[in-house]
């Protein structure tokens, strides 16, 4: 999914193009076929792309910013906790943000970001990649810690806002 998110804001795949069929990506990634068709429909609901019946999947191209102010999917990873989910933590550091993601959080460019990734699975198969950027120091997540928290990431965030308040 990431890899398409790319190539679009690239213009590998300018807005009106159509997208490479579900084989061609299965082949290119070698990943299953419900894999792919997650990563489609996720695409497709974050206003990524469009499907049309018969046609195929175009690209619409990078969604406006004002749909990070829409309720999305993802944001349900913020109340639930994480081990009440399958899957795996990928990654978890401070890394610089990139430009679009530095703008989003109000830091400076360059500045760095917490970022927490984790891959959702449901029925024994990988369904999507839930990615979390937090101001740096703003949330209390051990970097590097590859289980999943047993309390939510909004209730690590509470805590860690009280302690910076004393």
């Amino acid at each position: 999914m990431q890899t398409l998110q790319r190539r679009i804001e690239a213009g590998t795949y300018p807005p009106g193009s159509l997208l490479p069929s579900e084989n061609q990506l299965i082949q290119e990634f070698g990943v299953s076929r419900p894999t792919v068709v997650a990563a489609l429909r996720v695409l497709r609901e974050q206003g990524w792309i469009e499907s049309q019946q018969g046609k195929g999947r175009f690209v619409r191209g990078r969604p406006a910013l004002s749909s990070a102010e829409q309720p999305r999917p993802g944001q349900a990873y913020l109340i639930a906790p994480e081990s009440a989910s399958q899957g795996e933590v990928i990654e978890a550091a401070a890394l610089v943000a990139p430009n679009r993601i530095a703008a989003l959080l109000g830091l400076e460019p360059k500045g760095k970001a917490f970022l927490r990734r984790r891959l959702v699975s449901r029925g024994g198969e990988p369904t999507e990649m839930v990615s979390l950027r937090f101001v740096h120091g703003s949330i209390r997540l051990p970097e590097g810690v590859q289980e999943p928290l047993p309390g939510s990431i909004q209730a690590s965030a509470v805590v860690r806002h009280e302690d910076l308040d004393q």
